[in-house]
């Protein structure tokens, strides 16, 4: 969403319906200010950062979420000054834990554009912590909570993804919560004696010490029903059964009661539960939610009537599923057979393999999304592949949130680091050593009690589930999904391949302004995207040449010239190949990977500048097709 600004009151566009300054069309919001009011061309966390919040933002990026207010947003930050962190007092705030931090200081921010002008009336805003925040107008600014004030003379600092509001007083949820939901079903034995006792049964209470779940949980009541028949601990498959109930209740990612929409929310046990809300309350399938919003500081636990059934429970019941002796066989016998070549264990490709067990439901649905699975099926050199494939677990640690908020580049790129050339066995790790991923990137294995271990301890196996050899490889299960380097730009809301260049202006500052010359800023927004990208250096040489703004149909030459740099698809420096490579302009460029990456005769200077949508290779020259005149 773009927030336009001007200085002028007649400067509005035509048709937008206005209030007090600020104009709603279809692509955002148009506010015209008078000159009293500040722009900032920066993010909301860089204003932060650079004017004084130091606190404040300390505390952001203790937490991370400075990454997050960086994104696009839009973010209202009601912003406590040092002085409001100082009137909290240091043995307040150090009393804090780290989950609670983060809960107060995401009660602060609203996702969505908030100013002066627009409020009114008495309104209350969801934060990004769920929990309302209560917004009065009064003399001279807005009162939030009844106890902090924005003041009209410093309020509304307009910044580039959003609005920084300073106040004079920290702002404290209603509920701050200080146990997680395990400790919360054991201490409420009132109510979730029987739910415990399954979870137990289950070996699933581990699970909910931490990580960010949502939580349906049946009270005692509702479990009497299924005490004699389906939830009998004696019964053939119990384990399975109770896992597969207990996971059918859990939702990845704390939705607390003002977050719930109607519609479909997938389980920790991959069937989806279905949510409706009206005026008589919220319904899980046929469960009433009877008691809502009770938090902890892992998520959130809604009490509901009745035990929730996943729709697979007849085959589960049946043991179809489970055949994990059989298994056991195999893996002994292909242990033996392996110098051999012989393919064994499990006579499948890991895309199959991933793609039919249990633990994996996270991962295919996003080896499907970026379109991974014939890469898994048949390795495009024809070897093999190590796959350290994150559990389900591994990535609700890591949050459906987050997950949501990385596009289809950054998805990719996420889990070609987890991809690794040839057999890697533990077997055959005989001290830490790096690995080069198919990312480009370097992961070190290592051995640590009898476990593989990854990135020092980042990530490990198990004993019980590691070495798993399938027919083009190996799959190693992993108990957290692995973050590329900072540098390769997989995180929440980053920024795209026009907002790099635009921000790093000392060197792309010319690049930038040929794109907007040449109206091609809307295409690189979006999409996916290899941009050759010549340095301010390299268009210093030709300024004289075509590449004049003055010049007769200059934009057009522009604009093909920079197609002339812009290959679809992202294409990583480990993956440039000698040869051609088709461009926008529909005319090859050529790639020579000896003695130095060239692309015609550029030399490629920094390479593998990650954006969310593409990749950037920086090179020393403006390259021009061969149907325009040469400079």
């Amino acid at each position: 969403m773009w927030l336009l600004l001007g200085t002028f009151w007649n400067a509005w566009s035509v048709g937008a319906n206005t209030v007090n300054g600020c104009g709603f069309a279809k692509n955002g919001i148009l506010c015209v200010f008078t000159p009293a009011l500040g722009f900032e061309d920066k993010t909301v966390a860089e204003y932060l950062r650079d004017n004084g919040y130091t606190q404040l933002y300390n505390a952001l990026s203790s937490q991370k979420l400075d990454t997050a207010l960086s994104g696009t947003g839009p973010f209202t930050v009601f912003a406590p000054t040092d002085a409001a962190f100082r009137k909290l007092g240091n043995a307040t705030l150090s009393s804090l834990s780290d989950v609670q931090l983060g809960i107060v200081l995401k009660y602060h921010v609203v996702q969505e554009y908030l100013i002066l002008p627009m409020i009114r009336a008495p309104v209350s805003k969801i934060t990004l912590d769920g929990q309302s925040v209560n917004i009065v107008p009064v003399s001279g600014g807005l009162l939030l909570n009844n106890v902090s004030h924005v003041n009209t003379n410093n309020g509304d600092i307009i910044c580039n993804n959003g609005v920084v509001h300073p106040i004079d007083t920290v702002l404290i949820p209603p509920q701050l919560p200080s146990e997680n939901i395990a400790q919360i079903l054991l201490r409420d034995d009132a109510r979730f004696k029987d739910l415990f006792l399954t979870l137990f049964i289950a070996e699933l209470e581990p699970v909910l010490l931490s990580g960010d779940w949502t939580l349906f949980a049946p009270v005692d009541a509702a479990f009497a029903v299924y005490k004699d028949n389906l939830l009998d601990p004696t019964s053939p498959n119990a384990l399975k059964i109770y896992q597969a109930v207990m996971k059918y209740h859990l939702v990845p990612g704390g939705r607390r009661a003002a977050q719930l929409i109607n519609g479909s929310m997938y389980t920790f046990h991959g069937p989806s539960v279905n949510v409706t809300i009206s005026s008589g309350g919220v319904m899980v399938n046929t469960a009433n939610v009877i008691d809502a919003d009770i938090l902890a500081t892992n998520g959130v636990i809604h009490a509901i009537d009745k035990v929730l059934i996943p729709p697979d429970i007849n085959q589960i019941a049946q043991g179809k599923k489970y055949k994990h002796l059989y298994k056991m066989q195999l893996y002994v016998f292909c242990l033996v057979l392996l110098a051999s070549s012989v393919n064994c264990y499990e006579d499948k490709p890991i895309a199959e393999y991933i793609q039919t067990s249990d633990g994996f439901i996270f991962l295919r649905n996003l080896i499907q999304q970026v379109n991974m699975t014939d890469l898994l099926t048949k390795p495009q050199d024809g070897g093999a592949i190590t796959i350290l494939a994150p559990t389900d677990i591994a990535f609700a640690l890591l949050g459906q949130d987050t997950l949501n908020s990385l596009s289809n580049s950054q998805l990719r790129r996420l889990l070609y680091y987890h991809l690794v050339p040839g057999f890697v066995l533990k077997s055959a790790i005989q001290k830490p050593e790096n690995k080069t991923t198919y990312l480009g990137e370097d992961v070190l294995l290592g051995v640590v009690n009898d476990i593989l271990s990854v990135n020092n301890g980042a990530a490990n196996t198990t004993a019980s589930n590691m070495d798993i050899i399938v027919s083009n490889g190996v799959v190693q299960p992993i108990n957290r999904v692995l973050m590329p380097p900072p540098h390769v730009n997989v995180a929440p809301n980053s920024i795209n391949i026009i907002q790099v260049f635009l921000m790093d202006d000392t060197r792309f500052k010319d690049i930038f302004l040929s794109l907007f010359f040449a109206n091609l800023t809307d295409i690189l927004e979006t999409g996916t995207y290899t941009v050759f990208a010549p340095t301010d250096a390299a268009f210093a040489k030709h300024k004289d040449s075509i590449l004049d703004p003055t010049r007769p149909n200059a934009p057009n030459v522009f604009r093909e010239v920079l197609k002339y740099h812009v290959v679809p698809g992202e294409i990583w420096a480990s993956q440039l190949k000698d040869g051609p490579l088709y461009t926008l302009h529909n005319t090859p460029i050529n790639v020579a990977l000896s003695p130095t990456v060239s692309v015609n005769q550029a030399n490629v200077v920094d390479a593998n500048i990650f954006a969310s949508n593409g990749v950037i290779h920086a090179i020393d020259d403006v390259l021009f097709p061969a149907d325009l005149a040469q400079p």
